[in-house]
């Protein structure tokens, strides 16, 4: 026990090294509207959405009156230990019975990769990133208790799902890639009796999964007669096309999304390696029909099961976020750890190969997980700088004119930037000022008076006067035009 929590505690310094930018007081692009609509506005917003545990708390946070600035700190502590628990149900599970200690190595290596990959950032970067991780442990968690079998295991894992779910919906596609390793694990005899197995505990995952996922609906029914429904992708289901949907638009643009964090043809050689190993994994073993059978499996569901909530989503509104395709990322990870702990190898060269390899995709995504997460503070601080400009500008007119600015209405130049220069096109470095909904919680959050300022969308004939064929690539006053108690605002 005492080796465990040694073990534990390692592996949790590792990884708050590796996020140690994200304990610095910051924002993200949601984060502007939780400080502008307040703690409790956010926490009635989660139940909508059928997010209870983060309704829950966010309304812990409103009765002690938390700072805004200790939300990302408490939330970065929490996703670190949530993680590492994750980490440990899975390196747990699959070393039982190894006694290699660089199989073992290799197997806590790949559980660390399969978690703090590159994706992952797009949760550790959100207010509620906490809740989200819990969500994640919850899930492997589930995992754990439907592999073992029985009963009460069973209906242990329908609590950890719906707790999971009721964390946030996205983070479930973890559960069959898990399950997944798990029953691999427990494959000795590979014969009928345990193909059979295998069946059943993927009917009651499915049935489990589809469970708590009707269980959270019914949460949102509820929050819908007390508050009204914030759930519009929901109903009206044409599953024929969403499948379409799925393969067409959804798939490549999830592909596109990963890719903003990890260059194409560097996560592809990642993944034709891992299937190297593999490959010589079940060449080297009996029983390869089994074995090519569960790495087909494991490739299947981490690539679709972020997409299966997408099959109950209203067709005309069906849409997927970063956060939620987060085993799309996993691919070198899963594939490694079936190898590292199904195929017995005779060669201990190839299980140093193995290790390093491991090793190296750790190192990695762990300097991907940093850069990115300073990307993100460098892009708060280009936001604020912004903002902080704009407030100027609004003081001064302020004070020659004697006049309050009260209505900011906004558009973009002819060639908008989502993303600033020094960083990357992913979720961490996206400008404040290229989201309408989120400048208009930041302006009221930065620039401050003792009134709210609204912002709505610049009338054409007012954009057409001031500002037609207009394209910057820096701040200008020239982006700002008076009226009264109106900015009219041009964004570059």
């Amino acid at each position: 026990m005492k080796k465990k929590l040694i073990l534990f505690t390692i592996v949790f310094c590792i990884a708050t090294l590796i996020t140690s930018p994200n304990f610095v007081p910051s924002h993200g692009l949601d984060s502007y509207c939780n400080i502008y609509g307040g703690y409790e506005s956010t926490a009635i917003w989660f139940f909508q959405k059928g997010r209870v545990i983060g309704a829950l708390m966010f309304y812990i946070y409103s009765l002690i009156n938390l700072p805004f600035d200790c939300v990302g700190m408490i939330s970065a502590l929490g996703v670190n230990l949530c993680l590492t628990g994750a980490i440990f149900v899975v390196y747990n599970y699959l070393s039982k019975n190894i006694d290699n200690k660089y199989i073992k190595l290799s197997i806590l290596t790949l559980a660390f990769t399969m978690f703090y990959m590159p994706l992952m950032i797009e949760i550790v970067m959100f207010d509620e990133g906490m809740v989200m991780c819990f969500g994640i442990l919850m899930t492997a968690f589930c995992a754990k208790e439907i592999a073992r079998g029985g009963i009460k295991h069973y209906l242990l894992a329908l609590l950890f799902m719906i707790l999971s779910v009721c964390s946030y919906q996205g983070v479930a596609s973890f559960l069959v890639p898990i399950l997944l390793l798990f029953i691999a694990k427990d494959f000795k005899n590979n014969n009928k009796d345990e193909v059979i197995c295998l069946i059943k505990k993927l009917f009651i995952a499915a049935l489990i999964y589809g469970i708590a996922f009707v269980l959270d609906f019914g949460v949102m029914k509820i929050a819908e007669s007390i508050f009204g429904s914030a759930n519009g992708n929901i109903g009206y289901v044409n599953i024929k096309k969403n499948i379409y949907h799925i393969f067409t638009f959804l798939l490549p643009n999830g592909a596109k999304e990963l890719f903003g964090y990890i260059k194409p043809s560097f996560y592809y050689l990642l993944v034709f390696i891992s299937l190297i190993f593999a490959g010589i994994g079940i060449f080297k073993n009996s029983n390869k029909l089994i074995n090519i059978m569960f790495l087909i499996l494991l490739i299947a569901s981490s690539f679709l099961m972020p997409f299966v909530p997408n099959l109950a989503m209203n067709s005309e509104e069906n849409y997927m976020a970063a956060r939620t395709i987060l085993t799309l990322t996993i691919l070198p990870s899963v594939i490694c750890l079936i190898t590292a702990f199904k195929f017995n190898f005779d060669n201990k060269y190839f299980m140093y190969i193995l290790l390093l390899f491991a090793l190296c995709l750790m190192a990695i995504y762990s300097y991907l997980f940093y850069k990115n997460l300073r990307i993100d503070l460098r892009r708060y601080s280009e936001d604020v700088g912004y903002l902080k400009q704009v407030n100027r500008e609004i003081e001064y007119y302020e004070k020659t004119t004697d006049k309050k600015v009260k209505h900011i209405y906004y558009a973009f130049d002819t060639d908008r930037a989502y993303y600033y220069p020094t960083g990357y096109n992913n979720g961490a470095n996206i400008r404040v000022m290229a989201e309408g909904w989120a400048m208009k919680c930041a302006v009221n959050d930065y620039i401050k008076k003792d009134y709210k300022i609204t912002y709505e969308e610049m009338p054409e004939d007012i954009y057409n006067k001031y500002f037609k064929d207009k394209n910057y690539k820096k701040f200008d006053t020239r982006q700002f035009k008076f009226a009264g108690d109106k900015l009219y605002l041009l964004i570059y």
